[in-house]
């Protein structure tokens, strides 16, 4: 089907942006917080709201 590959290579071309963008904006988002905190409590404390936003983020998959 040769109609195909011009919108697989459309699809893989955009996908392929939006995850450059997410990883960049992924990426100054962890310097931006590394120069943000100071402490090790910090670190900890941000690691912690963190991980429990993935696991609240995760739930509705188990549900």
């Amino acid at each position: 089907m040769p109609g195909l590959m011009p919108l697989a290579g459309t699809l893989a071309l955009v996908f392929g942006v939006a995850a450059a963008v997410s990883l960049h904006v992924w990426c100054a988002f962890g310097v931006l917080l590394a120069r943000t905190l100071r402490t090790e409590a910090q670190c900890r404390g941000v690691n912690i709201v963190l991980g429990l936003a993935l696991t609240v983020s995760l739930l509705p998959m188990w549900l």
